[in-house]
């Protein structure tokens, strides 16, 4: 037995009818334009500090990593940066290559 969206499809519904969200073409400008500001502003040797200490204590996988995360978002660091620097130490999970 199948079990997942081919088996059970609704056929009888339709997505015509329903608004498409439309992203403001502006936004993405807007928001990289807000992200350079807070780099900017940011004290750019804590927010290396911040980034160094998750990348010293990650590869420990039994060190509690929160405070480290903490101190680098109270540093202004970016879910980008912090996420760069995991990849970095463990990789990345490949996708699945299917059901």
């Amino acid at each position: 037995m199948t079990v997942g969206v081919n088996e059970f499809a609704d056929k009888d519904r339709s997505t015509a009818g329903i608004p498409l969200f439309r992203l403001d073409p502006g936004s993405r400008e807007r928001q990289l334009a807000r992200l350079a500001a807070v780099k900017r502003a940011r004290e750019n040797r804590r927010a290396a500090d911040a980034l160094h200490a998750i990348e010293s204590q990650a590869p420990d996988l039994s060190t509690n990593l929160m405070p480290a995360f903490e101190e680098a978002v109270r540093a202004r660091c970016t879910v980008g940066e912090i996420s760069d620097v995991l990849r970095q130490i463990w990789g990345e999970h490949p996708p699945s290559s299917g059901i």
